[in-house]
């Protein structure tokens, strides 16, 4: 056994990359240049709170070398690289369409007969197509899956957006991290096998041309062996941002998800389709060699595609190269010049060639024969490798870039409701432990604003019957964070996850109100840096079971202090105790004026957005007080939105004097806040601190913000002069 076991490592070190790109160098190259294009970073800033977007860490590591990580481990262990093929050929099925030439030693090696221990988890006859491992779909979208394929791979598409639920509702810090980086894992291993079928022998059955000599390694642990276009690009790691500058285009887009890899539209018939509209394997097989289908196996590119007509003829002039080796080789090339892609350098004539082309037209010439020996004359040399690298490493990247979009495009727009506010608390009184205790409810709209693209044209992704979680993130402030000075808490975040329910549908259209039901466990009345966040998973577009997530970083609580200040009274910029005889002979010449204190009663108060004022009546209100006594206030606590930070509060009150009078007024006034990062007017951001401000007030603590209830007096002039409170 130890023989067998030793023999099986020893041959895995030798074979284990002859199956793809270099997971070590080209791989996590390709999945960077594609973040770079993608909207990923923008995603993790905006839609995820996470200011250093694809700088984050997670678990110690960053979000990039989690994707790029994930795109090396996906050839890890080495017989996963078996799923890595997809033949796009419309006659054969998905079930069918992966690798079927496999080498006698590769099954030998993987076949779980000869693992050291236990049954090897990638056994030959299970092998799938490339499509069907990374997605489980075994027919395009929305068709059947493979449930088997997707329990065994735990780093596909579905295993992605578990991951990613999982990081957003998780109340655990350390299990959303985990999960997290898992969500950028997994999208990484599929970003590497979409970037497999930039690979010609990928996508035209052809593993035995992984088995090229291809020089000897740097170390006897390195491969001697592997496909020669592989073997090229990995040379020329640092060409890739080159070519793919070079080309240019957009990020691809497709229209479902298994389209990124096979829209099922090729046929191999003439009129072909536009490449631009083909999922990538397509676009492959459609357009380039691999060293043992050359005009053989596939009808494209087909000898009409090219010139070699002309080549027969002798109408081909030759040209002069620089080899790998520096040294000048002039040869011949035969250029693709229809049929999709024009490629320079597409396939060249070898040593043999000439002979055959001398007796092309002779009677004796046997072409249903030697046509077969004529193909095989050809070779595909490092010129060619260049002008085939120039169009597909480009092609990889856009195409992975187009999937990272394509895993993030749920989004989901949280705005505040018509009344300015999140949440309030009608009766502050009843929190008795504002650690625990403080608002039941939160009340909030949301719209989807998820979106694809398709030939250029912005569509939205519908989401129909899926399951909706309110996830509120805090952190609990360790002292009364209404005193002054306002200290932020360095404590832990907190959450709080509310399900709103299973089969649950957002509009793209029009916003929908939700009230998401805290009594079981309130969001506290000392809670600081507090967010929302919304999820969806379910029937996003032709997708099962999308992942859509919102974010929306609101006001601390805040408390709107209405002060009655009828006990004090200013007369001629001297202030004095309202009914007091030194006030009373300042207005002694006034017999009906109104200096006295008053209890202020029946207060309405009614919130309302800051530029669309809802007065307060007795009928229209959110809460009442009762009364508030001279000199003294009233404190609710609301949690307002930080659109501009600005909430609307219109006040109605009436108070306790003869003849009674009536105060109606609204106020525009800001929200609490902490904030870590401070925006500056000039648009360029500067890392600080942003602290709520409290001001002394008759002793009191208040907001920075506060209500006056005054009286109506003195409403004229004294000696041209106006009086002022």
């Amino acid at each position: 056994m130890k023989r067998i076991c030793l023999l099986f490592m020893l041959v895995t070190m030798f074979s284990g990359n002859v199956l793809a790109f270099n997971d070590t160098h080209t791989h996590r190259k390709l999945s960077e240049l594609a973040v770079d294009k993608s909207v990923i970073k923008q995603y993790l800033r905006d839609n995820l709170d996470f200011p250093n977007g694809i700088d984050t860490e997670f678990g110690g590591k960053k979000a990039m070398d989690w994707i790029t990580e994930g795109s090396q481990l996906e050839d890890k262990p080495a017989c996963r690289a078996n799923n890595h093929f997809h033949d796009p050929d419309n006659n054969i099925a998905w079930p069918d369409s992966g690798l079927s030439d496999r080498w006698w030693l590769t099954d030998w090696i993987c076949d779980d007969h000869w693992v050291c221990s236990e049954p090897a988890p990638y056994p030959p006859e299970a092998t799938v197509s490339n499509v069907t491992w990374a997605t489980g779909y075994t027919e395009p979208v929305p068709g059947n899956r493979d449930e088997a394929t997707l329990n065994r791979n735990l780093w596909d598409w579905e295993s992605a957006g578990d991951y990613f639920y999982t990081f957003l509702t998780a109340t655990d810090e350390n299990i959303r991290n985990e999960h997290m980086g898992k969500t950028l894992r997994s999208p990484g291993q599929v970003l590497h096998l979409i970037q497999d079928t930039a690979v010609p022998a990928h996508v035209r059955n052809d593993f035995i041309s992984h088995l090229d000599f291809i020089g000897r390694a740097g170390s006897i642990t390195e491969l001697w062996r592997g496909n020669k276009f592989e073997a090229y690009v990995k040379l020329h790691n640092d060409n890739l941002k080159e070519w793919v500058d070079n080309y240019g285009g957009d990020v691809q887009s497709e229209t479902s998800l298994t389209d990124f890899w096979d829209t099922d539209s090729y046929t191999g018939a003439a009129p072909l389709p536009d490449s631009d509209s083909l999922g990538l394997a397509e676009y492959t097989n459609l357009n380039f060699f691999s060293k043992y289908t050359i005009f053989n196996h596939y009808p494209y590119p087909s000898k009409d595609s090219t010139n070699i007509g002309t080549y027969l003829a002798g109408g081909v002039f030759p040209e002069t190269v620089i080899a790998e080796d520096g040294i000048p080789d002039t040869t011949f090339y035969i250029r693709k010049v229809r049929d999709g892609e024009y490629i320079e350098h597409f396939v060249k004539p070898g040593y043999f060639t000439n002979d055959i082309v001398r007796n092309w037209n002779s009677p004796e010439y046997d072409h249903n024969y030697d046509d077969r020996v004529f193909n095989r004359t050809l070779q595909l040399d490092e010129e060619c490798f260049k002008d085939y690298a120039a169009k597909l490493i480009p092609q990889a990247v856009r195409y992975s870039a187009g999937l990272l979009d394509y895993f993030f495009r749920g989004r989901i727009e949280i705005a505040v409701s018509d009344t300015g506010l999140y949440s309030f608390i009608p009766d502050p009184e009843a929190v008795t432990d504002p650690r625990t205790q403080g608002f039941k409810k939160i009340t909030f709209l949301a719209r989807n604003i998820s979106k694809k693209v398709t030939d250029g044209e912005e569509t939205p992704e519908e989401m129909t019957g899926g399951k909706l979680t309110l996830v509120i993130k805090y952190r609990l402030s360790g002292k009364d964070p209404f005193q002054a000075p306002f200290s932020p808490s360095p404590g832990e975040f907190r959450y709080i996850v509310k399900e709103l329910g299973d089969n649950c549908t957002l509009s793209s259209s029009s916003f929908k109100k939700f009230e998401a039901d805290l009594s079981a466990a309130p969001l506290p009345l000392w809670a600081t840096d507090v967010y929302l966040y919304l999820v969806y998973r379910g029937k996003l577009g032709s997708e099962d079971s999308g992942i859509a997530a919102g974010f929306k970083d609101i006001c601390e609580p805040t408390p709107p202090d209405l002060f009655n200040v009828t006990d004090r009274i200013c007369i001629y910029d001297n202030i004095f105790d309202a009914g007091s005889e030194e006030a009373e002979d300042a207005v002694k010449k006034y017999r009906n004026a109104d200096i006295y204190p008053h209890r202020v009663t029946n207060i309405f108060v009614r919130f309302s957005s800051p530029d669309n004022p809802l007065y307060a009546g007795s009928s229209d209100y959110d809460y009442k007080v009762a009364e508030i006594a001279p000199g003294a206030y009233d404190r609710h606590f609301i949690l307002p939105d930080t659109a501009d930070r600005k909430f609307g509060m219109s006040v109605r009150a009436g108070a306790d004097v003869a003849g009674g009078w009536e105060q109606k007024d609204t106020y525009r006034h800001s929200g609490i806040k902490f904030s870590e990062y401070v925006i500056w007017k000039s648009g360029t951001e500067h890392q600080g601190t942003e602290l709520p401000v409290f001001e002394k007030f008759r002793g009191s603590d208040l907001s920075g913000k506060f209500f006056y209830f005054i009286m109506p007096y003195p409403e004229s002039y004294i000696d041209g002069t106006a009086l002022s409170l």
